[in-house]
């Protein structure tokens, strides 16, 4: 991920209200996603806070980790 693309995500984070992001379904029931360009945000809602699970590119970000 280019230094470019991180700090664009950091700072989408970071801009996001604690409501932001849409509701995943199937296996992913439970968490969230953030669009930000190609690259996603999974995440889950803890009150007024986020733990960010994962961020990749789009066409990997739902795949396993090898």
């Amino acid at each position: 991920m280019s230094r470019r693309d991180a700090s664009r995500i950091l700072q989408t984070i970071a801009d996001s209200g604690a409501d932001a992001g849409e509701a995943l379904t199937g296996r992913f029931a439970g968490l969230f996603r953030l669009r930000i360009g190609d690259h996603r945000v999974i995440f889950s809602r803890h009150r007024d806070r986020w733990l960010v699970l994962r961020i990749a590119h789009r066409r990997e970000v739902y795949r396993a980790s090898p």
